[in-house]
This record gives structure tokens, sequence and C-alpha cells, in this order.
């Protein structure tokens, strides 16, 4: 799982099914990974299990200001 934006790169390089990319148009599904990303840990976790997630792909640069981060846009 990730924010839509890794999406391509991760079906494209890593060969690995995503829930969302760059072409999704069901809001309820951008809208589940938000809310995922944005929960306590216990949360998430149960989210991410009914979602059957293997992997979790977090870009944070906080104070760096890691080009990609999407606290920079």
């Amino acid at each position: 799982m990730s924010w839509w934006d890794y999406g391509y790169q991760i079906t494209a390089m890593g060969n690995r099914t995503v829930i969302v990319d760059n072409n999704t148009w069901n809001n309820t599904h951008i809208a589940t990974v938000g809310r995922a990303m944005s929960s306590y840990e216990d949360e998430a976790y149960e989210i991410m299990r009914s979602l059957d997630v293997d992997y979790v792909l977090v870009v944070f640069g906080g104070v760096t200001g890691y080009s990609s981060d999407d606290i920079n846009k």
C-alpha cells in the first residue's frame, strides 16, 4: 500500500499489485488508503488487514525536505 502517486512505479518496477495508482477513479479506494495512512497504528493495521496488504511504502521527509514527500508539494 502506498499513496496513489507511487502506484505506477510500484506496479512497473516492483511487479506488485497496488490498491490505488495514478489512474484510480474510485475515490473510495483513495479515501481508504488515506484513512489508513493517517490513522493510529492499531486502526491502520485493521484497515490494511482487511485489504490484504503485504507491503507499505511510507515516504517522509519531515525537516529534511525530501523532494518526493507530499509535504513539499
